[in-house]
């Protein structure tokens, strides 16, 4: 058997009794080996014949089937969620194993066999002396597809955590269960389901499970989604590898509601605006990840995980986003609406056809949005001029906002002018009656048109003041002249 954990991993302790048990060789890979070469472990495999393996999903994804069967006769996959198309296609070569367990339960408590035509990835049944339970909050066992915590019983479990008392009264607790057996049970922090075969389906993991946009989703899930892409005929957007992982950008701020999702796959010729599509169809708008970026490969801990850490100090370029280099708003209207948008978003510039969701935004962070413009360009002015709540939906970029804005501004000012001229209209007619009434000859109007000249309308008491199309708003009273 291949033994290629670290040694301060729980699995390389299998790695090394479960084959002295059965009498069996280990062959230790070579002290320099580099987790993200493949190549020495196809070389170590070639060299010494080695018939059974032990890797994580993502390490295992790396290899290709065919460079190391023969001699490989038996596949074991631990250490992380199996994704569907790593089971489909060893499975397909070489009998492969999912084991499932924990450094708290003796390392491995469930198996299950991997077959080609299996839809799920399980984690199988319990191992001998290992109990089992799939709890909900209430600690009640749950029925069939119901999800729960699951929970590990028997002789598994171990005693606690040494010296920290405080974390093992909250992992380990009596199994009341099974009073008898005077054991402990321990909380996993896994989420599981109960299948009608017996079998146990494993789904995510506490940690990979968050709040986001008040939303509860699971990383997990995003991930499978985005590998099972991999089976699609279509080239273009079939991923080797997937990781989503949460990304904040305001460092600053401890609880700042401006999080991301951020999804890393490789290899780099994945058409990532094509894949993007695609996951938008298949997932609810609140899953679908923020950031696409393509990797020549996601980075691996020791231990053959994806490194999550390593990613998340990345930087973030987005390859289907715009391209183009940012460039000055000319008018003053986009301007003003760009300097919201980046306030809002903590970013510093935002491409004028970028749709608002798109780039980090959500309903609630887009009402603000609105009320933000709404107070700019519109205090002072009629409410029901403003545009309806249906129409900023509607309009999610920049340019669309701004066009949005203009005909409402213009509506507002020729509404508003109309009145006006109205009102200046009824206070000329009262102020001819008055004249009339007064018998004057004649009315002077001045309106001024520069500082240094104005035009006069003459009025005699027998002309209609409507029948002058000067006279407008901007019409003033300067001096009234009479002959």
């Amino acid at each position: 058997m291949l033994h290629v954990s670290s040694l301060s991993f729980d699995s390389s302790v299998a790695q090394l009794f479960h084959p002295f048990s059965q009498g069996a060789c280990v062959v230790l890979i070579k002290i320099n080996f580099s987790i993200d070469d493949v190549r020495d472990i196809i070389e170590v495999v070639q060299r010494h014949r080695v018939s059974v393996i032990e890797l994580t999903p993502s390490l295992l994804n790396r290899v290709n089937p065919s460079d190391v069967v023969p001699p490989v006769r038996l596949v074991y996959v631990s250490g992380e969620t199996c994704p569907l198309n790593v089971a489909k296609i060893w499975s397909q070569k070489v009998p492969t194993y999912n084991l499932y367990g924990s450094t708290e339960t003796s390392i491995y408590t469930h198996v299950a066999r991997l077959l080609p035509d299996h839809m799920r990835v399980m984690i199988g049944r319990s191992l001998p002396n290992t109990l089992c339970y799939i709890l909900d909050d209430q600690m009640r066992p749950v029925f069939i597809g119901v999800v729960g915590k699951l929970w590990i019983g028997g002789t598994a479990p171990a005693r606690g955590y040494r010296n920290r008392e405080d974390l093992t009264k909250s992992k380990f607790i009596d199994n009341t269960f099974h009073p008898h057996d005077g054991g402990m049970i321990f909380n996993t922090g896994d989420l599981a389901r109960w299948q009608s075969d017996g079998q146990i389906e494993y789904l995510s993991h506490q940690d990979t499970q968050f709040k986001y946009h008040d939303n509860r989703i699971e990383l997990d899930e995003i991930e499978r989604c985005i590998l099972d892409l991999k089976n699609s005929h279509n080239t273009q957007f079939s991923p080797q590898e997937a990781a989503v992982i949460v990304y904040n950008n305001d460092e600053n701020a401890k609880e700042s509601k401006q999080i991301y999702l951020c999804a890393y796959v490789t290899p780099t010729s994945v058409d990532l605006v094509k894949l993007k599509q695609r996951v938008n169809i298949l997932l609810p708008s609140f899953m679908c990840p923020t950031y696409f970026i393509t990797l020549d490969r996601l980075p691996l801990t020791n231990n053959g995980k994806i490194n999550r850490n390593a990613l998340s100090n990345l930087p973030i370029v987005d390859l289907t986003k715009s391209k183009n280099k940012p460039q000055k708003y000319q008018q003053t209207i986009q301007r003003k609406i760009h300097e919201i948008w980046c306030f809002l978003l903590k970013l510093d510039f935002v491409d004028p056809e970028e749709s608002f969701f798109d780039i980090g935004g959500n309903s609630l962070l887009y009402l603000k949005l609105i009320g933000t413009i709404q107070k700019q360009f519109f205090a002072g002015r009629l409410s029901s001029l403003q545009p309806l709540i249906e129409s900023w939906f509607d309009t999610t970029n920049i340019y669309a906002q701004t066009i949005l804005i203009e005909n409402s501004l213009k509506k507002n000012q020729i509404i508003c002018r109309d009145r006006q001229i109205c009102a200046t209209k009824r206070r000329l007619r009262a102020h001819i009656k008055t004249l009339r009434s007064a018998h004057s000859p004649t009315m002077r109007i001045i309106k001024p048109t520069s500082r240094k000249s104005s035009t006069i309308f003459n009025f005699s008491p027998n002309n209609n003041l409507l029948d002058y199309p000067q006279v407008n708003i901007h019409l003033v009273f300067q001096q009234l002249f009479f002959k």
